[in-house]
């Protein structure tokens, strides 16, 4: 078999963040879709990333993250916001897209 599992996070790490998808999707069922990732590689993780700065809220505001602990990123020309929460005890990564601004802004962001 050719199949070789993470070296840092037991299966039951994956199952974990699994639970924790389920568990968001049936209680959060009418939030925008975000795109899904888990990671696993030191800690079970999943990533949101959201399209639009108002669907990132309404996640956040769910995830009952505080305005003050949302980043605003920027890279090549890119910028979104950014939080993290912890649900069901796995490691949430919220991200949004969309963010219009100025290209001197985007500098202090980066």
């Amino acid at each position: 078999m050719n199949h070789q599992s993470s070296p840092t996070v037991p299966t039951a790490g994956l199952r974990a963040a699994a639970a924790a998808l389920v568990s968001l999707t049936e209680m959060y069922a009418g939030l925008p879709t975000p795109y899904v990732t888990i990671h696993t590689y030191e800690s079970a993780t999943i990533d949101f990333q959201l399209s639009t700065p108002d669907g990132f809220e309404q996640w956040r505001t769910a995830l009952t993250v505080p305005a003050e602990a949302i980043e605003l990123k920027s890279y090549a020309g890119d910028n979104w916001l950014a939080a993290a929460a912890v649900f069901q005890g796995v490691q949430i990564r919220l991200s949004g897209y969309g963010i219009e601004l100025a290209p001197e802004l985007s500098a202090v962001a980066a």
